[in-house]
Protein backbone atom coordinates (compact mmCIF):
# COMPACT_ATOMS: atom_id res chain seq x y z
CA UNK A 1 0.00 0.00 0.00
CA UNK A 2 1.31 3.53 -0.75
CA UNK A 3 2.10 5.94 1.93
CA UNK A 4 0.36 9.30 1.70
CA UNK A 5 2.42 12.69 2.10
CA UNK A 6 0.25 16.05 2.76
CA UNK A 7 2.21 18.88 1.63
CA UNK A 8 1.82 22.30 3.20
CA UNK A 9 3.81 25.52 1.61
CA UNK A 10 3.00 29.14 2.45
CA UNK A 11 6.00 31.53 2.84
CA UNK A 12 8.30 31.85 -0.27
CA UNK A 13 11.31 30.89 1.63
CA UNK A 14 9.92 27.86 2.91
CA UNK A 15 8.52 27.00 -0.29
CA UNK A 16 11.83 27.40 -2.14
CA UNK A 17 13.68 25.24 0.28
CA UNK A 18 10.88 22.32 0.48
CA UNK A 19 10.16 21.78 -3.39
CA UNK A 20 13.21 19.73 -4.31
CA UNK A 21 12.22 17.48 -2.08
CA UNK A 22 8.90 17.50 -3.44
CA UNK A 23 9.70 16.98 -7.00
CA UNK A 24 12.18 13.90 -5.86
CA UNK A 25 8.80 12.34 -3.83
CA UNK A 26 6.56 13.08 -6.71
CA UNK A 27 8.61 10.37 -8.43
CA UNK A 28 8.08 7.59 -6.36
CA UNK A 29 5.38 5.15 -7.10
CA UNK A 30 5.45 4.19 -3.22
CA UNK A 31 4.25 7.67 -1.96
CA UNK A 32 0.92 9.44 -2.90
CA UNK A 33 1.59 13.12 -2.78
CA UNK A 34 -1.24 15.91 -1.81
CA UNK A 35 0.02 19.47 -1.78
CA UNK A 36 -1.79 22.05 -0.74
CA UNK A 37 -0.48 25.58 -0.73
CA UNK A 38 -1.15 29.23 0.50
CA UNK A 39 -0.64 33.05 -0.17
CA UNK A 40 2.95 32.90 -1.89
CA UNK A 41 3.61 29.48 -2.69
CA UNK A 42 1.19 28.91 -5.07
CA UNK A 43 2.67 30.27 -7.84
CA UNK A 44 6.63 28.96 -6.25
CA UNK A 45 4.81 25.33 -7.05
CA UNK A 46 3.10 26.21 -10.16
CA UNK A 47 5.89 27.52 -11.99
CA UNK A 48 7.29 23.89 -11.80
CA UNK A 49 4.33 22.65 -13.27
CA UNK A 50 2.83 21.12 -10.03
CA UNK A 51 -0.73 21.08 -9.51
CA UNK A 52 -1.70 22.01 -5.88
CA UNK A 53 -4.96 22.59 -3.94
CA UNK A 54 -5.30 26.03 -2.99
CA UNK A 55 -5.77 26.24 0.70
CA UNK A 56 -8.59 29.20 -0.02
CA UNK A 57 -10.52 26.83 -2.28
CA UNK A 58 -10.50 24.25 0.55
CA UNK A 59 -12.29 26.49 3.10
CA UNK A 60 -14.69 29.54 3.27
CA UNK A 61 -12.35 31.54 5.42
CA UNK A 62 -8.50 32.20 5.43
CA UNK A 63 -6.47 32.25 7.76
CA UNK A 64 -7.26 28.73 8.96
CA UNK A 65 -8.41 27.56 12.61
CA UNK A 66 -7.08 24.89 14.21
CA UNK A 67 -10.58 23.12 13.80
CA UNK A 68 -10.34 24.15 9.86
CA UNK A 69 -7.02 22.46 9.69
CA UNK A 70 -8.17 19.64 11.51
CA UNK A 71 -11.04 18.92 8.46
CA UNK A 72 -8.22 19.51 5.81
CA UNK A 73 -5.90 16.61 7.36
CA UNK A 74 -9.38 14.65 7.81
CA UNK A 75 -10.39 14.75 3.96
CA UNK A 76 -6.74 13.94 3.24
CA UNK A 77 -6.05 10.98 5.69
CA UNK A 78 -2.07 11.46 5.23
CA UNK A 79 0.09 9.43 7.06
CA UNK A 80 2.94 12.09 7.42
CA UNK A 81 2.19 15.71 7.35
CA UNK A 82 5.54 17.61 5.50
CA UNK A 83 5.75 21.79 5.77
CA UNK A 84 7.30 24.57 5.68
CA UNK A 85 7.44 27.03 9.06
CA UNK A 86 5.83 30.58 8.70
CA UNK A 87 5.35 33.64 10.42
CA UNK A 88 1.86 32.99 12.62
CA UNK A 89 1.59 36.44 13.86
CA UNK A 90 -0.24 37.83 10.40
CA UNK A 91 -1.42 34.30 8.93
CA UNK A 92 -1.57 31.32 11.38
CA UNK A 93 -2.94 28.68 8.57
CA UNK A 94 1.27 27.39 8.76
CA UNK A 95 1.00 27.10 12.31
CA UNK A 96 -2.29 25.63 13.09
CA UNK A 97 -2.07 22.79 10.33
CA UNK A 98 1.21 21.76 12.13
CA UNK A 99 -1.15 22.16 16.02
CA UNK A 100 -4.11 20.15 14.05
CA UNK A 101 -1.75 16.99 12.85
CA UNK A 102 -0.52 16.82 16.51
CA UNK A 103 -4.11 16.74 17.42
CA UNK A 104 -5.19 14.46 14.71
CA UNK A 105 -2.05 12.51 16.01
CA UNK A 106 -0.14 12.63 12.22
CA UNK A 107 3.22 12.89 11.91
CA UNK A 108 4.90 16.40 11.24
CA UNK A 109 8.07 17.38 9.62
CA UNK A 110 8.17 20.89 9.21
CA UNK A 111 11.41 23.01 7.66
CA UNK A 112 12.82 25.89 8.81
CA UNK A 113 14.80 27.52 6.15
CA UNK A 114 16.81 30.34 7.76
CA UNK A 115 18.94 31.13 10.98
CA UNK A 116 16.49 33.39 11.71
CA UNK A 117 12.91 33.84 12.85
CA UNK A 118 12.55 31.54 15.46
CA UNK A 119 9.11 33.57 16.53
CA UNK A 120 7.41 31.74 14.06
CA UNK A 121 7.19 28.79 16.17
CA UNK A 122 5.95 30.55 19.00
CA UNK A 123 3.07 32.11 21.23
CA UNK A 124 3.65 33.97 24.12
CA UNK A 125 7.21 32.73 24.39
CA UNK A 126 6.12 28.78 24.20
CA UNK A 127 8.74 27.95 21.56
CA UNK A 128 6.84 24.13 21.18
CA UNK A 129 3.72 26.00 20.41
CA UNK A 130 3.79 25.73 16.49
CA UNK A 131 6.69 23.49 16.83
CA UNK A 132 6.41 20.36 14.38
CA UNK A 133 7.37 16.88 15.66
CA UNK A 134 10.65 16.93 13.54
CA UNK A 135 12.32 20.37 12.90
CA UNK A 136 14.45 20.28 10.11
CA UNK A 137 17.49 23.07 10.47
CA UNK A 138 20.22 24.04 8.45
CA UNK A 139 23.35 23.14 10.53
CA UNK A 140 24.26 23.35 14.21
CA UNK A 141 24.47 26.78 14.54
CA UNK A 142 21.07 26.78 14.11
CA UNK A 143 19.79 23.27 16.14
CA UNK A 144 21.92 25.17 19.25
CA UNK A 145 20.05 27.56 18.99
CA UNK A 146 16.89 26.27 18.88
CA UNK A 147 18.21 24.49 22.05
CA UNK A 148 18.50 27.45 24.09
CA UNK A 149 15.13 28.55 23.32
CA UNK A 150 13.75 25.42 25.51
CA UNK A 151 13.21 22.88 22.35
CA UNK A 152 14.36 19.25 23.17
CA UNK A 153 17.18 17.82 20.71
CA UNK A 154 14.64 15.30 19.91
CA UNK A 155 12.49 17.28 17.85
CA UNK A 156 15.66 18.21 15.60
CA UNK A 157 17.50 16.66 12.55
CA UNK A 158 20.28 18.37 10.61
CA UNK A 159 19.02 18.48 6.93
CA UNK A 160 21.10 21.37 5.13
CA UNK A 161 19.24 23.63 2.79
CA UNK A 162 17.60 21.58 -0.43
CA UNK A 163 17.04 25.21 -2.29
CA UNK A 164 20.45 26.61 -1.86
CA UNK A 165 22.44 23.81 -2.40
CA UNK A 166 20.73 23.47 -5.68
CA UNK A 167 21.58 26.89 -6.52
CA UNK A 168 25.44 26.17 -5.67
CA UNK A 169 25.95 23.22 -7.64
CA UNK A 170 23.41 24.76 -10.70
CA UNK A 171 22.86 28.28 -10.96
CA UNK A 172 25.52 30.65 -11.80
CA UNK A 173 25.18 34.26 -13.12
CA UNK A 174 24.34 34.93 -16.33
CA UNK A 175 24.26 38.58 -16.97
CA UNK A 176 23.95 39.39 -20.38
CA UNK A 177 21.11 36.55 -21.20
CA UNK A 178 19.45 38.11 -18.43
CA UNK A 179 19.92 42.00 -19.40
CA UNK A 180 18.76 41.18 -22.80
CA UNK A 181 15.65 39.37 -21.53
CA UNK A 182 14.57 42.56 -19.00
CA UNK A 183 15.79 45.11 -21.14
CA UNK A 184 18.67 46.56 -18.63
CA UNK A 185 21.78 48.14 -21.03
CA UNK A 186 24.88 45.57 -20.83
CA UNK A 187 27.20 48.94 -20.32
CA UNK A 188 25.52 49.88 -16.84
CA UNK A 189 26.88 48.82 -13.83
CA UNK A 190 23.82 47.69 -11.92
CA UNK A 191 23.83 47.69 -8.00
CA UNK A 192 20.71 46.04 -6.86
CA UNK A 193 19.34 46.67 -3.36
CA UNK A 194 16.96 43.85 -1.80
CA UNK A 195 14.43 45.41 0.68
CA UNK A 196 12.81 43.99 3.59
CA UNK A 197 10.06 44.57 5.49
CA UNK A 198 9.24 46.40 8.79
CA UNK A 199 7.12 44.25 11.30
CA UNK A 200 5.08 46.62 13.38
CA UNK A 201 2.88 45.14 15.97
CA UNK A 202 0.14 47.81 18.11
CA UNK A 203 -2.89 46.39 19.95
CA UNK A 204 -2.31 42.77 18.77
CA UNK A 205 -2.08 43.17 14.95
CA UNK A 206 0.77 42.87 12.83
CA UNK A 207 1.69 44.88 10.18
CA UNK A 208 4.34 45.09 7.76
CA UNK A 209 6.00 48.37 6.41
CA UNK A 210 8.15 49.15 3.77
CA UNK A 211 12.14 49.98 4.57
CA UNK A 212 11.95 52.66 1.51
CA UNK A 213 9.38 54.54 4.01
CA UNK A 214 11.51 53.97 7.77
CA UNK A 215 15.16 54.85 6.08
CA UNK A 216 14.55 56.79 2.91
CA UNK A 217 17.59 58.85 3.57
CA UNK A 218 19.87 56.56 4.61
CA UNK A 219 19.36 55.00 1.29
CA UNK A 220 19.97 57.66 -0.26
CA UNK A 221 23.73 57.75 1.08
CA UNK A 222 23.66 53.73 0.24
CA UNK A 223 22.75 54.90 -3.34
CA UNK A 224 25.24 58.10 -3.30
CA UNK A 225 27.91 55.82 -2.12
CA UNK A 226 28.01 53.00 -4.42
CA UNK A 227 27.62 55.89 -7.20
CA UNK A 228 31.08 57.52 -6.15
CA UNK A 229 32.76 54.62 -5.62
CA UNK A 230 32.10 52.85 -8.96
CA UNK A 231 31.95 55.96 -11.07
CA UNK A 232 33.28 54.39 -14.64
CA UNK A 233 33.98 56.66 -17.54
CA UNK A 234 31.80 55.39 -20.03
CA UNK A 235 29.36 53.03 -17.85
CA UNK A 236 26.58 54.64 -15.68
CA UNK A 237 26.16 53.76 -12.17
CA UNK A 238 22.28 52.32 -11.84
CA UNK A 239 20.80 52.08 -8.81
CA UNK A 240 17.80 49.94 -8.16
CA UNK A 241 15.72 48.17 -5.27
CA UNK A 242 13.77 45.60 -5.03
CA UNK A 243 10.38 45.43 -2.58
CA UNK A 244 9.80 42.12 -0.70
CA UNK A 245 6.58 40.98 -1.34
CA UNK A 246 5.24 42.57 1.99
CA UNK A 247 5.81 46.17 1.40
CA UNK A 248 2.89 47.67 -0.01
CA UNK A 249 2.37 50.76 1.88
CA UNK A 250 3.26 53.26 -0.35
CA UNK A 251 2.07 52.97 -3.93
CA UNK A 252 4.53 52.07 -6.55
CA UNK A 253 4.28 55.07 -8.25
CA UNK A 254 4.86 57.45 -5.33
CA UNK A 255 8.14 56.02 -4.87
CA UNK A 256 9.37 56.11 -8.38
CA UNK A 257 8.40 60.00 -8.13
CA UNK A 258 10.39 61.03 -5.04
CA UNK A 259 13.50 58.70 -5.06
CA UNK A 260 16.32 58.83 -7.41
CA UNK A 261 16.76 55.15 -7.93
CA UNK A 262 14.49 53.06 -9.70
CA UNK A 263 12.51 50.74 -8.11
CA UNK A 264 12.03 47.73 -9.68
CA UNK A 265 9.06 46.39 -10.86
CA UNK A 266 7.51 43.61 -8.59
CA UNK A 267 6.96 40.71 -11.79
CA UNK A 268 10.85 40.49 -12.33
CA UNK A 269 11.86 37.29 -10.21
CA UNK A 270 14.65 38.36 -7.39
CA UNK A 271 17.37 35.41 -8.20
CA UNK A 272 17.25 36.79 -11.79
CA UNK A 273 17.33 40.40 -10.86
CA UNK A 274 20.31 39.36 -8.51
CA UNK A 275 22.21 37.63 -11.37
CA UNK A 276 21.73 40.00 -13.58
CA UNK A 277 23.20 42.67 -10.98
CA UNK A 278 27.29 43.99 -10.87
CA UNK A 279 26.44 44.12 -7.15
CA UNK A 280 23.42 42.75 -4.95
CA UNK A 281 23.19 44.73 -1.57
CA UNK A 282 20.56 43.58 1.38
CA UNK A 283 20.17 43.03 4.96
CA UNK A 284 19.81 39.63 5.63
CA UNK A 285 17.02 38.18 3.83
CA UNK A 286 17.24 35.20 1.74
CA UNK A 287 17.97 36.64 -1.12
CA UNK A 288 21.23 37.15 -0.13
CA UNK A 289 22.33 33.96 0.89
CA UNK A 290 20.52 32.77 -2.77
CA UNK A 291 22.47 35.51 -4.68
CA UNK A 292 25.71 34.41 -2.33
CA UNK A 293 25.50 30.40 -3.69
CA UNK A 294 25.32 32.05 -7.21
CA UNK A 295 28.69 33.38 -6.56
CA UNK A 296 27.50 37.31 -7.26
CA UNK A 297 29.13 40.27 -5.43
CA UNK A 298 27.20 40.41 -2.60
CA UNK A 299 27.49 43.05 0.76
CA UNK A 300 25.00 42.29 3.52
CA UNK A 301 24.34 45.56 5.65
CA UNK A 302 24.12 45.42 8.95
CA UNK A 303 24.22 48.80 9.94
CA UNK A 304 22.54 50.08 13.32
CA UNK A 305 19.85 51.59 11.24
CA UNK A 306 18.82 47.85 10.66
CA UNK A 307 18.87 46.74 14.07
CA UNK A 308 15.07 47.17 13.83
CA UNK A 309 15.19 43.34 12.72
CA UNK A 310 16.12 42.63 15.51
CA UNK A 311 17.17 39.03 15.07
CA UNK A 312 19.71 39.70 12.45
CA UNK A 313 22.83 40.48 14.32
CA UNK A 314 22.82 37.56 16.35
CA UNK A 315 21.25 34.92 13.98
CA UNK A 316 23.44 34.85 11.40
CA UNK A 317 26.13 32.50 10.20
CA UNK A 318 28.49 35.05 8.88
CA UNK A 319 29.43 33.73 6.23
CA UNK A 320 28.21 36.70 3.52
CA UNK A 321 30.57 39.52 3.10
CA UNK A 322 29.44 42.30 5.67
CA UNK A 323 30.00 45.82 6.66
CA UNK A 324 29.29 47.49 9.50
CA UNK A 325 28.78 51.24 8.81
CA UNK A 326 29.79 53.36 5.72
CA UNK A 327 33.54 53.65 6.23
CA UNK A 328 33.37 49.77 5.73
CA UNK A 329 31.42 50.26 3.13
CA UNK A 330 33.36 52.16 1.23
CA UNK A 331 36.97 49.97 1.93
CA UNK A 332 34.31 47.16 0.73
CA UNK A 333 33.53 48.28 -2.17
CA UNK A 334 36.72 49.77 -3.08
CA UNK A 335 38.24 46.29 -2.53
CA UNK A 336 36.00 44.41 -4.87
CA UNK A 337 35.51 47.28 -7.67
CA UNK A 338 37.55 44.93 -10.34
CA UNK A 339 35.12 42.11 -9.62
CA UNK A 340 31.66 44.12 -9.47
CA UNK A 341 33.02 46.10 -12.66
CA UNK A 342 33.65 42.85 -14.83
CA UNK A 343 31.02 41.29 -13.08
CA UNK A 344 32.89 38.13 -12.82
CA UNK A 345 31.83 35.46 -10.34
CA UNK A 346 33.22 35.14 -6.72
CA UNK A 347 34.57 32.24 -6.25
CA UNK A 348 33.21 29.90 -2.94
CA UNK A 349 35.57 26.82 -3.38
CA UNK A 350 33.88 24.43 -1.61
CA UNK A 351 29.94 24.50 -0.65
CA UNK A 352 29.80 25.48 3.62
CA UNK A 353 26.86 23.65 4.28
CA UNK A 354 25.58 20.56 4.86
CA UNK A 355 25.66 18.40 1.52
CA UNK A 356 23.15 15.79 0.40
CA UNK A 357 20.16 17.85 2.11
CA UNK A 358 17.35 16.19 -0.20
CA UNK A 359 18.20 12.74 0.02
CA UNK A 360 18.15 14.01 4.24
CA UNK A 361 14.90 14.74 4.30
CA UNK A 362 13.83 12.02 2.43
CA UNK A 363 15.38 9.60 5.36
CA UNK A 364 13.17 11.60 8.17
CA UNK A 365 10.01 11.00 6.03
CA UNK A 366 11.06 7.83 5.17
CA UNK A 367 11.22 7.24 9.40
CA UNK A 368 8.41 9.18 10.30
CA UNK A 369 5.86 6.57 8.34
CA UNK A 370 7.44 2.87 8.40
Amino acid sequence: MSKKILVYAQDPGGSKAILPVVLKLIKKREINLSIVTHLYATQIFKKKGLETYELKHLVHRTPVTEDDAVDILKKFNPDILFCTTSNNKYDPSNGNFIRAARKYNIPSFGIFDHWKGWDRLSKRDDYTYFLPDILGVIDDYCKDYGISLGISPKHFEIVGHPYLEEIFYNYKIVPLKLRKKYGFPKNVILCTFFSQPIIEENDGKTTFKSLLSKEKEFLLQIYKICKEKLKTKGRPVLFCVKRHPKERDIPFSIINRELPFIIIDDAIESLELARLSNLVLGIDSMILYESYFCQCNIIALKFDNFSIFGENYKLSPRFLPEVSDEKNLHLMLEKIKGSILNNSQQEIREYPLLKGSVRKCEKVIEKLII
